[in-house]
């Protein structure tokens, strides 16, 4: 009884008297002021920061630099707790107030060692680029200097934020590069999958290893590589960094097809959720900047959005960029590796990880710091010990660790081009993550340019992990700025960016085996040219519903392949007439929805998963290489079932010859099962919104059962993997379907000669604190596909930011 009132005590009592208190000495609850006057003393001019009835923050001022000021201020009062975890997470020190749960991640962050890398990027800057970083840097410290409570995450964990600094910024902005670079990791799932697979098997479910003659997987790499796929899927699911088909919809459409010869911008990047979105709605209005939209938490310019004469979007091109290298360690030597016939030393450093206590704290010891090896090779960090596993070291190669680069410089020029050509000259010096910008302009034109650096590789494509000292010299540069893919004004009027591969096969270079499906982008011009042979102008408001749209475009051939299969029993026979006369729309209210996605989730396990059975004694490789296959697509699956020679229809672990008719009735049976268990045995009832929930965990109270219900944020959803609004989501066990990734904002922009129209939807609000009106209030407008409008003036509550020096010099 003593031990349950105890456990009581810390996790229940304790948290709630540490919210009390915290109310109690802060009656403002950590909001920030937003009308009046603050004194400031690093600016050359006041300041004039309003914000609107949605919490959008709107910077003036008379000078550049002070609108950097100004936007690092507005980031600091709204989302100062995640500008601290995001300096963490970038420094390998989130273990020191989230506890042994962040080491991995943190372990990881200092193989990376994105801090040094930044160093070097801070001295290669223009002087106007250094200059913006270090006002917003200003910005920012004015609000943890000042003495206005913290938000209550500062309290929860008893610290105070740390000044921020610039390399803290360009930092970050390598996080955000890791975040969309996923191709080691899909490097890894095809190199695991090779031993378990036939020839024709390999050719149908992968691009690119057809050619492999790899038969055997040496155990202790096996294991190596599994546990660091094991690593990275919890570091996706609990802080955001990575996934499948991380990217994003844009398209752009000519002046020539739109109303009011405007051109037409639409985009929703598609990246981890999480509650605060990592973007802020900004305006910022200097002596020479003048662009509104999106910007990056961290950093302080517009991202995706538009300056007075051009508009801009961007979508993840999904290049491969990453290459792993297994490494040869000296058997009499272990500090040297082989690297083209010769031993040499790898660059070693001991660093240590402090690690805070678990809850609760009090009542634990203090922990030592935990001590890192991080290793080096002339390819790259061994990324392999970042996950505890020396035995087999593997190197990683990545532009985003070469020294120098010039990624800021890129996003900041972005905000002052004024045409076509100032655009492809501010992403020449892009280097990660490699992108689709796509981009508009007041006079009509329309464009896109392939952005980043491409490896261009001497042997093979980068498509499985390479062994180190025959390959160590592997990269011959990278792809050329002049020769990266570019369109301009093409004769169909739009341009489509949807992770799809826009190169065509006249393109010289290799750029990727792993593009995301087709199908989001065909849809997309499937609309676009409804509407053009109709001989309507192409609209706005057409645009927003476009990003709304839910139908599963690539499911069709899957769908009528599945109402064709002969059927057994009634409910099979129910369960085939609501697909009947289905169009394919994932609408919330979709009974079809609901079974089809259900549906062609346990195909994939049928189909594929007997394939993948691991030997007695490594049960996990099952699991975690179950990512080679449940991302196949509605295709591929067709294909298995009809025209396949790879024979996915028979299960190798049970005796006898099963056919394709048995293993999609077998894959209905268990999504029956299923959507018995979540929705009732009515299958009325069945609806896809009732099952498939979007979640917004807030980091960390997502992890704490107590203050989870009050910080996170869950809504009914719609979509699937195919739509433009996406909706890919994961099985949780007597939850149903959560969607942790999809559209994180959502921007419509027209321009034209007296036509500057904006529309935006953030995901969830523009405040990170719990107690602010603005915190969740766009999450059900977002899920409604309602748009708020960006002027170009603001209207609101305004708060001054007065230079104390004019101040004094007047009296």
């Amino acid at each position: 009884m003593r031990s349950i009132f105890l456990r009581f005590f810390l996790l229940v009592i304790l948290p709630l008297v540490a919210i009390l208190g915290y109310v109690y000495v802060s009656m403002d609850f950590g909001l920030p002021q937003t009308s009046g006057v603050i004194q400031v003393s690093e600016t050359k001019n006041d300041i004039s920061l309003t914000r609107d009835k949605n919490g959008v923050a709107y910077v003036e001022a008379t000078s550049d630099e002070d609108a950097f000021f100004g936007i690092g201020l507005a980031h600091a009062q709204d989302r100062l707790w995640q500008l601290e975890l995001q300096r963490r997470i970038a420094q390998g020190r989130l273990s020191e107030i989230l506890g042994e749960s962040a080491l991995a991640l943190d372990a990881r962050m200092r193989t990376l060692n994105f801090q040094d890398i930044a160093k070097t990027e801070w001295h290669v800057l223009s002087d106007e680029a250094k200059s913006s970083l270090s006002a917003y840097t200003k910005g920012i410290n004015t609000r943890i200097s000042s003495n206005d409570s913290l938000p209550i995450e500062f309290l929860f964990f008893d610290i105070k934020p740390e000044p921020w600094t610039e390399i803290d910024s360009l930092a970050w902005s390598k996080v955000f590069a890791l975040s969309l670079s996923n191709s080691m990791w899909t490097e890894i799932a095809r190199f695991l999958s090779i031993p378990y697979l036939t020839q024709a098997q390999r050719v149908e479910l992968f691009e690119g290893i057809e050619d492999t003659q790899i038969s055997h997987v040496d155990e202790s790499v096996s294991n190596a590589l599994t546990a660091m796929l094991e690593v990275q899927e919890d570091i996706e699911q609990r802080f955001k960094i990575g996934g499948d088909y991380v990217g994003s919809n844009a398209w752009v459409v000519s002046g020539d097809l739109a109303e009011n010869n405007s051109s037409l911008l639409a985009g929703d990047p598609h990246v981890g959720l999480q509650i605060p979105s990592n973007w802020y709605v900004a305006s910022l209005v200097g002596d020479k900047i003048n662009a509104k939209g999106m910007t990056l938490v961290g950093l302080p310019v517009i991202i995706f959005g538009r300056n007075q004469n051009i508009a801009w979007g961007g979508t993840n091109m999904m290049a491969d960029v990453q290459d792993l290298y297994f490494e040869q360690v000296n058997s009499a030597n272990a500090n040297l590796y082989l690297n083209d016939g010769e031993w040499v030393p790898f660059e070693v450093e001991k660093q240590y990880i402090t690690v805070r206590p678990d809850f609760p704290t009090i009542l634990r010891e203090d922990t030592k710091p935990v001590e890192i090896e991080v290793r080096k090779t002339i390819r790259g960090p061994i990324v392999s010990d970042a996950f505890g596993l020396s035995d087999q070291p593997i190197s990683l190669r990545w532009p985003a660790l070469d020294t120098g680069g010039t990624t800021y410089e890129s996003f900041f020029r972005l905000n002052y081009a004024q045409n076509w050509e100032s655009f492809k000259g501010a992403l020449a010096y892009h280097v990660s993550p490699t992108l689709n910008f796509l981009y508009s302009d007041r006079q009509g034109n329309i464009g896109y340019q392939g952005a980043g650096r491409i490896p261009v590789r001497k042997k093979g494509n980068g498509d499985i992990p390479l062994i180190g000292q025959l390959n160590g010299d592997n990269w011959n540069g990278y792809i050329p700025f002049e020769q990266m893919p570019r369109i301009y004004n093409p004769k169909q009027g739009y341009i489509v960016s949807a992770n799809n591969n826009m190169m065509g096969d006249q393109y010289p270079y290799h750029i990727s085996y792993d593009w995301a499906p087709s199908a989001r982008a065909d849809r997309i011009a499937q609309l676009l040219e409804q509407k053009i042979r109709s001989g309507e102008k192409l609209t706005v408001e057409y645009m927003k519903e476009m990003q709304g749209d839910t139908v599963s475009y690539g499911a069709h051939a899957l769908i009528d392949l599945l109402v064709n299969t002969p059927m057994q029993t009634e409910e099979q026979k129910q369960a085939q007439q609501y697909l009947a006369s289905w169009n394919g729309d994932m609408s919330a209210d979709s009974q079809a929805a609901a079974i089809f996605y259900s549906w062609s989730r346990f195909l994939r396990i049928v189909l594929y998963s007997d394939e993948f059975k691991a030997p007695y004694g490594r049960a996990k490789n099952s699991g975690l290489m179950s990512s080679s296959y449940m991302n196949v697509t509605y295709d591929q699956i067709a294909q298995a079932l009809t025209k396949s020679d790879a024979n996915w229809c028979d299960d190798v672990t049970t005796e006898g010859l099963e056919n394709c008719d048995v293993a999609i009735q077998k894959a209905l049976n268990m999504a029956i099962s299923q959507l018995t268990k979540l929705a009732g045995s009515d299958m009325e009832d069945w609806q896809w919104g009732e099952i498939h929930t979007t979640v917004y965990k807030h980091t960390p109270f997502s992890e704490v059962n107590m203050l989870k219900d009050l910080f996170e944020r869950r809504i009914a959803s719609s979509g699937g993997p195919n739509t433009i609004n996406v909706g890919t989501a994961n099985f949780v066990e007597s939850e149903g379907f959560e969607q942790y990734f999809g559209a994180a904002h959502r921007q419509v922009i027209a321009l034209g000669d007296n036509v500057q129209t904006h529309f935006y939807m953030n995901s969830t609000g523009q405040s990170e604190n719990v107690f602010s009106e603005y915190y969740d209030d766009m999450i059900e407008p977002f899920n409604g596909l309602q748009f708020l409008e960006l002027p170009n003036v603001a209207k609101g509550t305004q708060l001054v930011l007065k230079n104390a020096n004019t101040t004094n010099t007047k009296q």
